[in-house]
């Protein structure tokens, strides 16, 4: 009996600690003319892939085009009236961004210079 007891509470904890090997939560507090935070979420759990890019900024010019940065992505957003852009990609495939702990964002104007810029640090 506890024999049995000590196997199944040992592939209980085995198969726990593989679910949550996917899981993960990155962010970054970017600094500069304005204010801004970005967050990057995985919730891999075998063949069933989802993670999630938010990336919001306030503060920011009025009705003015950036583009953000990550790596080698780049995306173009608009602030509103109030000088705020949100952007927002998920994904449930494997092709997405490479985002890791200390990979670099940066929100560029369209001159091309740094409006904001920060490094993900992994939260969870």
């Amino acid at each position: 009996m506890k024999r049995t007891f000590i196997v199944l509470f040992s592939t209980m904890l085995m198969a726990g600690a593989i679910a949550q090997t996917g899981r993960a939560e990155y962010l970054a507090q970017m600094t500069g003319s304005g204010k801004a935070k970005a967050t990057w979420k995985l919730r891999d759990s075998g063949t069933q892939l989802q993670a999630e890019l938010e990336v919001e900024g306030e503060r920011l010019p009025l009705n003015r085009a950036f583009r953000v940065r990550i790596g080698t992505n780049t995306w173009n957003v608009m602030t509103d009236i109030f000088g705020r852009f949100s952007l927002v990609k998920r994904y449930t495939t494997s092709v997405r961004p490479t985002i890791a702990a200390g990979t670099v964002v940066r929100v560029l104007r369209t001159d091309g210079t740094v409006a904001l810029s920060g490094v993900f640090v992994r939260t969870r």
